[in-house]
């Protein structure tokens, strides 16, 4: 079954995962129940085999019974939420943070670079206890914050790759080792994307529950931790804006009203974004920042504009002592080219010569010219026996059925 923390969806879970049968000890007949005729006991409910006794209440016919059994309790699906916000600088964040459920947790990252071009990097853990984090109670220590455990080990002198080391401390202290395995994956694939952002940041010592004052444009990184729950990884932005005077920030080119691009456009479309003074292009420190998930799931974070089908948000920060411009943000999505995969023949006939005699399929873009470099894959199939069914050209004198298909590729 599934991990879960409300009780009445681990009576059910249980129920459904055990199905239990009562039958009359009389007469055999199996009687009709639900999850709510038993009663269930168990130690805390965390992930991996746990014994379980069910207890039959009984009714006016039948009197009450018990049996035990083991149940494999699997870790439940989470989801990391990044509340992506822009504020004005003296203005505060609203919680950036946040888990579904509720109990998945959620450690807090935040990194970048602000107005005076000082790295930025920030941890929140203060709402998580290492009981939370462990999905189990740790004696003695169990209650203690996530962030006074890592203040009691290093003082002010924490470094965000430590935290690695913080995890594998905790895991140590739960009998038979914990379950931490996909936290840790998940704490490394935020310092990995923490390198991408901000080169050099990773030794910026980091700021202990609290977010961004200056001006500048972060990386918001939200890792679930709970060892019941599958860990989710999940990236936002967050901008801090200066006051303004007569200054504008475009993007260079303006998108379709949709958004949307196809694959070969976004080659030749001009991306990025201009400061104007009075409506006149000046130079200046701008900073670009592309983040979203590609058309196969993957989660990408460039500062080059992303060409891949998928959805992204790109966004712009002017960070300069000479103008404090609002960055600007938009979302845009890189469409797959739709095809039309065609013979060149779509018959032929030829007298048998030993020699492979090859339908060839072309496939073609929206364009109507054939896709370079591309080839689909063509099966042939003997008509008289149905069988023979491959991809080598038609040697043997018979008829043949060619098929031609294309599934598909990142562009």
């Amino acid at each position: 079954m599934v991990y879960s923390s409300e009780d009445a969806e681990v009576k059910e879970r249980l129920y459904q995962a055990l199905q239990p049968v009562v039958k009359s000890s009389e007469t055999g007949e199996i009687i009709e129940t639900t999850a709510e005729d038993f009663t269930y006991q168990y130690e805390k409910m965390t992930v991996g085999t746990k014994s379980v006794t069910l207890t039959y209440k009984g009714n006016d016919a039948y009197k009450g019974s018990t049996v035990t059994a083991n149940v494999l309790v699997e870790k439940a699906d989470s989801y990391a939420i990044v509340n992506s916000q822009n504020i004005t600088y003296g203005e505060t964040f609203e919680p950036v943070f946040s888990s579904s459920p509720l109990d998945a947790n959620v450690i807090g990252i935040i990194a970048g670079a602000d107005s005076s071009m000082g790295g930025y990097l920030s941890l929140e853990a203060s709402s998580i206890t290492l009981n939370d984090l462990a999905g189990t109670d740790i004696p003695v220590i169990g209650t203690t914050s996530l962030q006074k455990f890592i203040t009691d080990m290093y003082g002010d002198e924490f470094k965000i790759r430590q935290l690695t080391d913080v995890i594998q401390k905790i895991a140590n202290l739960i009998p038979g080792g914990g379950n931490l395995g996909q936290i840790l994956d998940g704490i490394n694939q935020a310092i990995t994307i923490i390198d991408q952002v901000a080169p050099g940041i990773l030794d910026t010592k980091v700021v202990l529950g609290k977010t961004p004052e200056k001006a500048g444009i972060y990386t918001a990184i939200g890792i679930t931790a709970n060892a019941n729950y599958k860990t989710s990884v999940n990236v936002g932005i967050l901008t801090v804006s200066p006051k303004t005077t007569n200054l504008k920030l475009k993007f260079c080119q303006e998108l379709p009203e949709n958004g949307k691009i196809k694959y070969a456009e976004a080659k030749e479309f001009q991306f990025g974004a201009q400061l104007y003074d009075e409506e006149k292009p000046v130079e200046s420190n701008l900073q670009m920042l592309y983040t979203g998930v590609k058309w196969n799931g993957q989660p990408v974070v460039s500062s080059e504009p992303i060409l891949e089908p998928g959805t992204y948000i790109e966004s712009a920060c002017v960070l300069n002592g000479d103008y404090a411009v609002a960055p600007i943000s938009r979302k845009y999505t890189v469409e797959r080219e739709k095809t039309v995969l065609k013979f060149e023949k779509r018959k032929l006939t030829a007298t048998y010569d030993g020699e492979e005699h090859p339908l060839k399929a072309v496939i073609y873009g929206e364009d109507g010219e054939p896709i370079e470099g591309v080839e689909p894959t063509v099966i042939y199939t003997n008509i008289k026996t149905g069988l023979d069914v491959t991809t080598q050209a038609p040697v043997d004198a018979g008829s043949y059925m060619a098929t031609a298909f294309f599934a598909g590729n990142e562009q």
